[in-house]
């Protein structure tokens, strides 16, 4: 099917006002793709909920604390936070419209979203962590950054019949495919 795929969109680019995008894109989004930051127009959320009926949508990753406080201890800059004082020290500050975790202070400093994700080796941004007994658990969505073309979601528009153009225009908006 990939084959198929490039074979189909060999020598086409996808342009916004006459310059090549950067075709951006992740495994499986969490229901929604991201909205992209200023400069990327063709970025916007749209509905991918295709993405939740896969078996690995969602995901529970588990840490003792002393293992979490160390991990988020390595991030550079940290603040370190004994793992015995980790309950009631985490707090979402900020989620994209798509519910993609952007902020979270974790004892004295806020980190970005990216930073834990990397830290603790989660698939995705869109995570939610609770601390219990001497513990610490993500319920973590989704694979990938989640901007752009959700491959799963992709994958299933095809296989319901939708043409690679109209799947790349559902994602992609405001864009051009143009022959090269």
């Amino acid at each position: 099917l990939a084959e198929q795929a490039v074979e189909a969109t060999r020598g086409v680019v996808m342009k916004q006002d006459g310059v090549c995008i950067l075709p951006l894109f992740h495994e499986m989004s969490a229901g929604r793709t991201r909205k992209g930051e200023e400069g990327f127009p063709y970025l916007q959320a749209v509905d991918s909920s295709q993405d939740t009926e896969e078996a690995d949508y969602l995901q529970l990753m588990e840490w003792d604390a002393a293992d979490f406080a160390s991990r988020i201890g390595g991030i550079p800059g940290a603040v370190p936070v004994p793992a015995d004082q980790l309950r009631g020290q985490i707090q979402t500050v900020a989620k994209d419209d798509s519910g993609y975790l952007l902020q979270i202070q974790i004892g004295a400093r806020t980190y970005t979203g990216d930073e834990v994700q990397a830290a603790l080796g989660m698939p995705s941004t869109y995570f939610s962590l609770e601390v219990g007994e001497g513990k610490v658990t993500a319920v973590v969505r989704g694979r990938g950054h989640g901007y752009g073309l959700s491959q799963d979601g992709a994958d299933h528009m095809a296989q319901n019949g939708w043409k690679w153009e109209d799947i790349l225009y559902y994602y992609f908006k405001n864009i051009d495919l143009i022959p090269e």
